[in-house]
């Protein structure tokens, strides 16, 4: 029978976990925080590490406040000269 370290050892899992303690006494990891709002594990630490308030820790994910978008992004149409229309009409009357 083969345990792992995790299974066998109860402090295992909760070693490297930090916990932040709110203003209001409320006691949370980065991880519930990540959960909770959809966003990674880095940026709940990072508002965990700024905040103590919990309507500014728990308030909802912003795009417009930045960030890296996640997944594959569409690629801007870059028009090329001899697809410009006035381009063709400046070398028709060359």
């Amino acid at each position: 029978m083969v345990l792992t370290v995790r299974a066998v050892h109860s402090l295992m899992g909760k070693r490297r976990t930090l916990t932040y303690e709110l203003s209001d006494g409320q006691k949370v990891t980065a991880r519930q925080v990540a959960e909770e709002l959809g966003v990674t594990e880095s940026a709940a630490r990072n508002r965990l590490n700024r905040h103590t308030d919990p309507v500014l820790v728990f308030a909802p994910y912003n795009k417009a406040k930045g960030g890296k978008p996640r997944g594959k992004q569409k690629k801007e149409k870059v028009l090329l000269p001899y697809e410009d229309p006035m381009w063709r009409l400046a070398l028709k009357s060359i």
